[in-house]
């Protein structure tokens, strides 16, 4: 399998297909108003997504 990269608009696709992205995004933007966007899909992307055979096939076909 090949490595799957971070891509803003890719995560907010799978945002709106997952119900525990979507939630983690609202926490963390509520949490940390100041954050840039991008940072805050970025952080769950790695936290959630990476090392999740499972999470990587679903955000791969968002």
């Amino acid at each position: 399998m090949s490595a799957i990269l971070f891509n803003l608009d890719q995560m907010k696709r799978f945002e709106e297909r997952d119900l525990l992205i979507s939630r983690m995004v609202m926490d963390l933007k509520r949490r940390n108003p100041n954050m840039d966007e991008e940072k805050v899909y970025e952080i769950i992307f790695n936290s959630e997504v990476l090392e999740d055979r499972e999470m990587e096939e679903a955000y791969q076909l968002a």
